[in-house]
């Protein structure tokens, strides 16, 4: 089973990128069976492409602090994938998923919907902890590679942490846990078919320093070479957000964010502004000029 192919997006401004951003963020696309009888330690597993076929099943967490903002996304989503596709729910604890069922109505997939209560408030950001990863040969469970345990400003992002061990206690046992010692979110990585991107905002969140594992850059890449069971293409320079903000890969063809293109659809536009910019305003323009050649850099590259 493997997930649908993306389509490339065009997204009016870096701080615009409304229903793409957070969908991405907040839906984990997870594929996978149902009964794995593998040992752990011993599997080969490596990252799900993004580009390999349609979605069979998807993680998603639920706060109720959220619920109007994410819940017309779920909506959407769910109309588009149709009730074939299983969705795993996470959440804090159980009226949680019974208070989203009624925002959702309708397209709540009754006969294809799973709960997994972490039993500690979490947030709405499933793709963050973690990275879906595939077992060759194997259509059995979902591999769930996760960050180290670390305690954040965020009491919610720090319980963030369990999600994956969680939903490897699940009895459907849909999924395997595997820790890391690194740091880093799900959308960090790009898997395909051909390569497994990676962006810059690792390397920085694993600096040399107090309580960190890896003394150098290069420790650490060769460290995630073997832990994600592939060689990583690094995008040196890459904007500092999860790769899916602004580059899809299909196939032998890449979709990368242009901001002149953007400033283009605001200004042919200009009733979007107001609904698309954030309360934070505009970004200033030195911000944009490098935006604009980090985001030209990544398209040569690709």
């Amino acid at each position: 089973m493997k997930r649908k192919r993306e389509r490339p997006a065009r997204r009016p401004r870096w701080r615009a990128v409304v229903f793409g951003t957070l969908a991405g963020l907040l839906i984990g696309g997870i594929i996978g069976g149902l009964r794995g009888p593998l040992g752990l330690r011993e599997l080969p597993a490596v990252p799900l492409e993004e580009d390999g076929g349609r979605i069979t099943r998807v993680v998603m967490q639920y706060h109720p602090d959220a619920g109007q903002l994410v819940a017309p996304i779920y909506t959407r989503f769910l109309s588009a994938v149709g009730s074939s596709v299983e969705v795993v729910w996470v959440v804090g604890k159980a009226s949680d998923a019974d208070e989203l069922k009624e925002k959702l109505g309708a397209v709540w997939p009754a006969g294809h919907c799973r709960t997994v209560v972490v039993g500690k408030e979490i947030t709405t950001w499933a793709k963050d902890r973690f990275t879906a990863m595939r077992v060759s040969g194997s259509r059995d469970f979902t591999v769930l590679c996760a960050p180290a345990r670390t305690r954040t400003a965020s009491p919610l992002r720090t319980n963030d942490q369990e999600v994956p061990y969680s939903l490897a206690k699940d009895p459907g046992r849909l999924f395997r846990a595997r820790g890391t010692d690194a740091d880093f979110d799900g959308g960090d990585f790009l898997a395909t078919t051909r390569h497994l991107f990676a962006g810059p905002a690792i390397i920085a969140k694993n600096e040399p320093g107090a309580g960190r594992r890896f003394r150098s850059a290069a420790e650490l890449k060769k460290y995630l070479d073997r832990k994600m069971g592939c060689k990583i293409t690094w995008l040196d320079g890459a904007p500092d957000h999860h790769l899916g903000m602004f580059l899809t890969v299909m196939g032998r063809a890449a979709a990368v964010g242009d901001v002149r293109l953007a400033e283009e659809v605001i200004k042919n536009h200009p009733g979007m502004r107001g609904s698309l910019l954030p309360a934070g305003g505009e970004a200033d323009p030195e911000f944009i000029a490098d935006l604009t050649a980090r985001l030209d850099r990544i398209a040569c590259r690709m």
